[in-house]
């Protein structure tokens, strides 16, 4: 077991990988001693068999990496960005199950909205057809209108488009960002800003004042699509950045739709991923409300399935402590 500092110095390390740090923390039992840098080395190199560490583990680059750590926690307090990490009871459920998760997330708003709420990834690219900004805003809104959040990552076009819809349907937004929370341009951090006061969420795995870049943006597609129940894309290409998600989505055996246009937008650039995905079966159309009700009931009964899943889980729980109570 690590605390927030431990963790958060692991992965400074120069030549360490969100990967190699998880993989040390799965095969941890003990708790890391909070003794002196000395210790803190002897203690990795005691607990890491596949020696997944060592090539960045001298004194001289935990002190710096410790350093660093210690500067970001109080950055992020002085910003009001909260901070939760993989050995934190608050970290979400969604995010402990899957193959590559996130260790730390820096956030504002309400983090329980990832665990007890259903939610649908509503994305796509940053510049859309006409049809496909206003197909997103109104999406975003019949989504909130029927208890679902609307998880998306702000940014311009499609993303920014489903969160205002949402939000007129005074649903919850979460909003996953591929750079420092506090990094946001004037019109998203206004759009930010009124998702928290609507008991929304903004998340980031990166550290205040890191500027968002293109890597940044794929692996936050990843968590898009991990908090989600289904994804639903607006509008895509066949290589646009939105792939990354849908193919995250895809792995996960979760359920896929896409918005099926009306034929005189087919030969737009920005249609041809969700025709693709549409015509190789991969997605379910949406070319209606009907069919957009029917995607939407599918998604909430998964909720539901969970829901009843975690109470049967607790009831045998309970039962097994109430059986060692009498034996």
């Amino acid at each position: 077991m690590l605390n927030l500092l431990q963790l958060l110095s692991l992965l400074l390390l120069p030549r360490v990988g969100r990967k190699s740090v998880y993989k040390f923390i799965s095969n941890l039992s003990k708790c890391m001693p909070d003794g002196n840098i000395i210790e803190m080395k002897q203690f990795i190199e005691e607990n890491n068999p596949p020696k997944l560490l060592i090539n960045a583990l001298t004194v001289e680059n935990l002190k710096q990496a410790k350093v660093e750590a210690n500067r970001i926690i109080e950055t992020s307090k002085k910003l009001k960005i909260s901070i939760v990490h993989w050995e934190s009871v608050d970290f979400p459920d969604s995010l402990r199950k899957v193959d590559d998760p996130p260790l730390i997330l820096y956030y504002k708003g309400n983090l329980n909205s990832f665990n007890d709420l259903n939610s649908i990834a509503l994305i796509g690219t940053r510049n859309p057809t006409k049809f496909g900004l206003l197909s997103a805003k109104r999406i975003g809104k019949t989504i909130a209108e029927q208890g679902v959040a609307v998880v998306s990552g702000l940014a311009k076009g499609c993303d920014s488009e489903g969160h205002e819809g949402c939000l007129d349907g005074d649903g919850k937004a979460i909003a996953v960002l591929g750079q420092g929370i506090n990094t946001l341009s004037k019109k998203t951090k206004f759009l930010s800003e009124k998702i928290v006061l609507n008991d929304g969420c903004l998340i980031s795995e990166y550290p205040p004042n890191v500027a968002g870049n293109k890597g940044f943006f794929i692996e936050r597609d990843r968590i898009q699509s991990y908090l989600s129940n289904a994804v639903l894309v607006v509008e895509t290409t066949k290589t646009g950045g939105t792939m990354h998600a849908v193919n995250c989505c895809l792995n996960s055996k979760k359920p896929l739709a896409c918005i099926d246009h009306p034929k005189q937008w087919h030969n737009e650039e920005q249609v041809v991923g969700n025709q693709f995905l549409i015509q190789n079966k991969k997605a379910t159309p949406i070319a209606d409300s009907k069919s957009l009700n029917s995607f939407l009931d599918r998604v909430k009964l998964i909720q539901s399935n969970i829901k009843s899943k975690r109470v049967r889980v607790i009831q045998n729980e309970l039962k097994l402590v109430k059986k060692k109570g009498l034996s």
